[in-house]
């Protein structure tokens, strides 16, 4: 049995089946056009709006790091964009500021007579995506003896700190 065209309510002639099925697949072929187009303007959206996040960045010294690797060191770092200057911190320094800090904490270790804390480069930046591999160059640096991130608190965003290998 062969289908037959059925009329449309308004009189005009029938539409054969060959047209219904090549409107169905325009039909599909726009709402599938719709649906990738709004995924991709999702995505950009999604890219162009990312909320930058405040991370500070701590780049500790060896003992036995020289004047060259330290003035190295603090260049490199202004590859991070920071917000400020890149600060340095001696040992004495570092020292105070420990003091200061845990004055009213007697049961925090302290570090022993002649025992120095390490010298230090500090920095504050604004990145949407800060990565590892943007520490890399300054990590691999002579005199460079570990580094610290840690992502700044706001009213969206806790405080942690950035773990990189």
């Amino acid at each position: 049995m062969t289908e037959q065209p059925t009329a449309p309510p308004s009189g005009e002639p029938p539409t054969p089946p060959a047209a219904r099925a090549s409107r169905l697949r325009l039909l599909v072929v726009a709402a599938a056009a719709m649906l990738v187009g709004a995924l991709v303007a999702t995505g950009v959206v999604a890219f162009l709006t990312r909320e930058e996040r405040e991370y500070g960045v701590w780049v500790y010294l060896k003992s036995d790091v020289t004047e060259e690797q330290r003035a190295a060191v603090k260049s490199a770092m202004g590859s991070l964009q920071p917000e400020g200057d890149v600060e340095y911190e001696d040992s004495e320094q570092a020292r105070e500021r420990f003091e200061e800090i845990y004055k009213d904490m007697p049961e925090v270790a302290r570090p022993g007579p002649g025992e120095e804390l390490p010298e230090s480069f500090t920095l504050t930046t604004r990145n949407a995506d800060l990565q590892c591999a943007d520490l890399d160059p300054i990590r691999k640096l002579p005199g460079v003896d570990r580094i610290q991130v840690a992502q700044v608190p706001n009213d969206q965003v806790l405080p942690g700190e950035v773990t990189c290998y």
